[in-house]
């Protein structure tokens, strides 16, 4: 299990790198023109966008380079490999919130393009559970599809990547009517526990779920 974690941070670690260096390039632009309220919606869209990203570029680019066959030639585990991918998609996920956050925190506390854009406070860490929770319902819906459907998840796959535009746009609507307004302005660490202990039971759902094709799939 060890040595495909190792595996699985090798092959996607430059993607993960790739997209911090886009954060830190563009995010302090869009500080610009956005309020308080947006920028909580900013948080959730890069997060989830990043996670999209990594993971559909990665599962993708096994299934065209055969790395399965591969992988099953070799005395491993099949479930192994399954775990493998749902650890280290977990892992981005926890990092790259923790890293966005930090970094869109510090720029609305002590930048100067937030200042310019209205923004002097930073974000409530509430918001990282609640982007967290978002992006491991996204994993548990499209690892068991990418195992089920092999290749042809490639259209799901980039269906799923633009729907983040409309994620969004449903987003801007929860805030006006108070949803993640709540997360903003009171101490809704209840609300945000509920939801963030159900995309882990989805997660660890899509886990089981994931195996058990993984181990009937013909190669």
């Amino acid at each position: 299990m060890i040595n495909l974690i190792k595996k699985e941070i090798t092959v996607t670690i430059g993607k993960f790198i790739a997209g911090i260096i886009l954060i830190f390039i563009f995010a302090p632009m869009l500080l610009l023109i956005v309020d308080i309220r947006a920028v909580y919606s900013l948080f959730i869209f890069i997060n989830l966008s990043m996670i999209m990203l990594i993971c559909n570029t990665d599962l993708l680019a096994e299934g065209n380079n055969n790395i399965d066959l591969l992988m099953i030639s070799l005395p491993i585990v099949k479930k192994d490999i399954v775990k493998s991918k749902f650890i280290i998609y977990g892992i981005y996920s926890v990092l790259y919130n923790i890293l966005i956050f930090v970094f869109l925190s510090f720029m609305c506390e002590y930048s100067f393009l937030a200042k310019i854009g209205g923004l002097r406070n930073g974000l409530s860490p509430e918001i990282i559970f609640y982007s967290l929770a978002l992006c491991l319902i996204y994993l548990g819906i499209i690892i068991p599809l990418y195992y089920y459907l092999g290749e042809k998840s490639n259209v799901i796959g980039y269906v799923l990547f633009f729907s983040i535009f409309a994620i969004q746009k449903i987003i801007d609507v929860l805030i006006e009517s108070s949803v993640i307004r709540s997360i903003i302005d009171t101490n809704s660490w209840v609300f945000v526990s509920m939801i963030f202990i159900t995309a882990l039971i989805i997660y660890f759902i899509s886990l089981r779920i994931s195996i058990s094709i993984y181990n009937k799939k013909e190669f």
